[in-house]
């Protein structure tokens, strides 16, 4: 079981009451619900991210069940909620490192852009900034068959996985992906990993959980990517 210093310190964050009197039921109900609807919550898990709500007569202590999901819910700091915005924010006694986060208005802009800028529904993920320059090599073929199991293995918690692309240079200079093919030199895409899910909303569900997601300090380059380019294995300028 979590110690209480735990949960204060990395599983809890501090709001203001909108009215003395809030259940913290209805604070509870609010969060999770937009919290799901936009997708910060651990799709691996689903259900409700919030364990209990605690208040006071000027601030409510909110409970989550893990620390990213703790992270991810920062991101609403000035949501609109009866007449107000809520201030989220960690508990003064925190001592653990800054988590990046933006604001609820820009996290709405950046997720409308990302949306926009999307193929309409794709079922691909391009993953870029999760591969070591070593594992592409061609004299490592366990560490880059490794490589593609452990990604269709991390991705498999948000969807089906149908394929994994993980296009490299071959000792000639040509590319290959994981299953084998050629892929013309031009048209190599080699840094980058493509996943297709076996629907669109697995797909998109899979691009917002790990948008939440560090990896070796620095966030990861994710997009939709073009359905036909992928099954043709055209990754050029990518």
């Amino acid at each position: 079981m979590r110690s209480r210093e735990s949960l204060t310190f990395f599983e809890c964050i501090v709001l203001p009451c909108p009215y003395v009197g809030t259940p913290g039921s209805d604070i509870q109900e609010f969060l999770a619900a937009v919290m799901t609807e936009v997708g910060l919550v651990d799709s691996s898990k689903g259900g409700n991210p919030i364990l209990n709500v605690r208040t006071s007569t000027k601030f409510a202590f909110v409970e989550f069940r893990t620390v990213q999901e703790t992270n991810n819910a920062l991101n609403m700091d000035g949501i609109p909620f009866m007449g107000m915005e809520l201030r989220l924010k960690r508990p003064e006694k925190f001592q653990g490192n800054p988590t990046p986060a933006v604001t609820w208005r820009e996290f709405m802009e950046m997720r409308s852009e990302l949306e926009a800028s999307q193929p309409a529904g794709s079922s691909v993920v391009s993953l870029g900034g999760a591969i070591r320059p070593g594992e592409l090599e061609s004299k490592n073929e366990d560490v880059y068959k490794a490589l593609c199991a452990d990604l269709r293995s991390e991705c498999s918690k948000y969807g089906s996985v149908v394929d994994v692309v993980v296009p490299r240079e071959s000792a000639a200079g040509a590319t290959f992906d994981y299953s084998g093919g050629a892929v013309a030199a031009e048209k190599k895409g080699v840094g980058k990993a493509f996943i297709k899910f076996k629907s669109h909303d697995e797909a998109t569900a899979a691009l917002k959980e790990l948008g939440q997601r560090l990896f070796e300090g620095h966030e990861l380059d994710l997009d939709l990517f073009d359905e036909q380019r992928f099954n043709a294995r055209d990754f050029y300028g990518q």
